[in-house]
């Protein structure tokens, strides 16, 4: 008996062809987002145009951000997300604080010795009447 084979090539390019023009038609659009955010930044003026400039902004950000997460894979973009946060949470260490006074050492450093000193006799009287 002989087996009817079917042709793969023609099952596969439907889907990628249809992908293609998506694709296509996403670029296109986020195009004409870009020149339509360009004329609204150089028409706004005042307060209320910088926030709907920033609005405008977000959202484009958000649409490439779109576009290029289509292309990765998932073990990617979880690896891309965990390189991400750990980039933010360097970024927002804080930042070292500059070195006090000698006068300011020496004062903590007093309080300190102070504190140390009524813990210490705050001690001596509790150890007596706990034996």
């Amino acid at each position: 008996m002989a087996v009817a084979r079917r042709s793969r090539s023609k099952a596969g390019s439907t889907p990628t062809a249809e992908l293609k023009t998506l694709v296509d038609s996403l670029i296109k659009e986020n195009q004409r987002l870009k020149k339509q955010l360009l004329r609204v930044e150089a028409k706004a003026t005042g307060g209320a145009g910088a926030a709907a400039a920033r609005g405008l902004g977000a959202i484009a950000r958000r649409l490439e951000k779109a576009l290029g997460a289509g292309s990765t894979s998932r073990r990617t973009r979880r690896n891309t997300s965990t390189a991400a946060k750990a980039a933010r949470r360097s970024a927002a260490a804080p930042t070292p604080r500059k070195p006090t006074s000698r006068e300011t050492q020496a004062k903590r450093l007093a309080a300190l010795a102070k504190a140390r000193e009524a813990r210490a006799a705050k001690r001596n009287q509790e150890s007596p009447s706990n034996g």
